[in-house]
């Protein structure tokens, strides 16, 4: 995000750009360094909201490994709403670090006699939420012998449709019970209201006061 693609909240259509991810080449990376390999017991997927604090957006996301778990980081930084200008050396990195062992527990959400998702012709809901998680695991024996692994990647994009800055991004799963579902990405456009109403300061309200009487004693329109 620059100066020259955004200001006030409005982003030009033909600054945007999808940048896609670079081909992994496991050969020259580290296992559990650079990249995680799921095995029966590393493989939970935490769902998550992670929203900006009041005038930050979202400017990185990122996937990491808490004991076992797929866990999701995002990259927040400082922006002037007026100019839409960053403040880059000010970034952070946010993230919810609890686990089942924790104080503040996650709480497994339990996928029961999964089949094969695609055969769920119905409207799938969001069935979690901020600090679950689900585990991947094989389809039921009698509906499918267990031969697919669930929930399925939705790989759909996720791109508000018209350029909005970022202020959360989240996982979820979501499904119907008796089917595997999908995992996904969601993500939350910036709050603008903050900015449409003025302060308390008295200038702001001696601009907003408006005369009725002043207004009353015009002539009428003829």
């Amino acid at each position: 995000m620059s100066t020259n693609a955004t200001i006030k909240g409005g982003i030009r259509e033909e600054t945007r750009e999808w940048l896609t991810a670079p081909d992994v080449k496991f050969e020259k990376y580290v296992e559990d360094r650079d990249y995680m390999k799921m095995t029966y017991e590393k493989r939970a997927f935490d769902t998550d909201r992670l929203e900006a604090p009041p005038g930050h957006v979202v400017t990185g996301v990122k996937m990491r490994n808490i004991g076992g778990h797929v866990n999701l980081e995002v990259q927040v930084t400082p922006v002037q709403f007026t100019t839409g200008s960053l403040t880059p050396e000010r970034s952070t990195w946010i993230g919810n670090d609890n686990t089942p062992a924790t104080v503040d527990r996650r709480r497994q959400v339990d996928i029961l006699l999964p089949d094969v998702p695609t055969e769920f012709r119905g409207q799938n809901t969001i069935d979690t939420g901020h600090n679950q998680y689900i585990e991947f695991d094989a389809s039921d024996a009698l509906k499918d012998a267990m031969q697919t692994t669930v929930p399925f990647i939705d790989a759909q994009t996720v791109s508000p449709r018209s350029g909005s800055w970022l202020a959360g991004v989240g996982f979820y799963h979501k499904g119907r019970i008796g089917y595997g579902g999908f995992v996904g990405v969601s993500v939350k456009t910036y709050d603008f209201s903050r900015h449409l109403l003025p302060s308390d300061g008295a200038r702001d309200k001696e601009e907003l006061r408006f005369d009725f009487r002043r207004e009353a004693a015009k002539p009428p329109i003829k």
